[in-house]
């Protein structure tokens, strides 16, 4: 994968806003676990995969699937965006969704939308090489929040094991991880709340959703700002124009308390819809808005590149 090509990943993949009313009210997440998560391998179970790498510089693992074993969703959740040929994209609720990128030729097995269960095909792999058609497939897997610019800490299920282990490079791991029917019963809706805009200054005390927001509904931000000089909490969204560059589409913008607590108020324009992407950000009186999560060029999130 070139630059270009990581570069577009990360602009699709940073902070997706589905403006889509049918998945409003489903049961809310708990607050973020503490210490690393535990999941299953994120291919089918029964297959050997051998890891070609863990997670250097937190940019996620990597896995050469010479056996061509299925992927997998590595814990129950909800797909938001399935790009190929980069991969698909997982809302795994507590704030964090699952990025299982192919560098092979592979077919999709869910739709954006879909409610998974753990185990769950994800895309079918042609052992036929990467997509130049040299090697063994490549799989990255890795489970971020919406400003990471890395992955979380993981532990992951081995066949025949129900305690997590960490996972290094240069082994073979065979997956255990069971198959599941889809329901809406096992997920737990992502929600912001916490430290996941700290980067941008800004820790947030109000339970919020991750990826899906309803058109024309009011959207209500509360939390803390990080510094003494902000002058302004900005709520950014962009969407896709008509020459295919990305166009701010909504800003508002509240002045915090003296006491550094704030309340903002977004109003979700009827007139959107689709995938658009958003930022919530200080306006310091030192500087323009502060944050790395920009859709400016260059700005994206640095994921991985094969």
């Amino acid at each position: 994968m070139n630059d270009r090509l990581a570069h577009r990943y990360g602009l699709l993949t940073a902070l997706s806003v589905l403006l889509c009313g049918p998945f409003w009210g489903l049961p809310e997440a708990v607050a973020a676990e503490d210490g690393p998560r535990v999941v299953g391998l994120p291919f089918k179970r029964g297959y050997w995969a051998f890891s070609a790498r863990g997670p250097k510089k937190g940019h996620g693992w990597i896995f050469n699937l010479s056996e061509g074993p299925p992927v997998v969703a590595a814990a129950p959740g909800r797909v938001f965006q399935v790009n190929e040929p980069m991969g698909i994209f997982v809302d795994h609720g507590d704030g964090r969704y699952g990025a299982y990128m192919i560098n092979g030729r592979w077919k999709p097995e869910v739709e954006p939308g879909a409610l998974i269960a753990a185990g769950t095909e994800l895309a079918d792999i042609d052992t036929r090489g990467n997509r130049k058609g040299r090697g063994a497939p490549l799989f990255n897997f890795s489970m971020r929040g919406p400003a990471d610019n890395q992955t979380h800490d993981l532990l992951f299920r081995l066949a025949g094991s129900k305690k997590g282990v960490e996972i290094g490079r240069r082994t073979k791991y065979l997956s255990g991880t069971r198959q599941g029917i889809a329901s809406g019963g096992n997920f737990r809706d992502s929600v912001l709340e916490g430290d996941e805009f700290r980067k941008n200054g800004i820790t947030l005390s109000s339970r919020n959703p991750l990826f899906w927001l309803e058109s024309g509904a009011e959207a209500i931000y509360e939390g803390k700002v990080l510094h003494k000089d902000v002058e302004f909490v900005v709520f950014h969204i962009w969407h896709q124009g008509e020459a295919g560059k990305k166009e701010v589409a909504y800003t508002t913008r509240a002045k915090p308390n003296p006491d550094g607590t704030f309340q903002l108020k977004a109003m979700i324009p009827n007139s959107l819809g689709g995938t658009c992407w958003y930022r919530l950000a200080v306006k310091r009186s030192q500087g323009p808005v502060a944050g790395p999560v920009s859709l400016r060029a260059g700005a994206a999130p640095d994921i991985d590149a094969f």
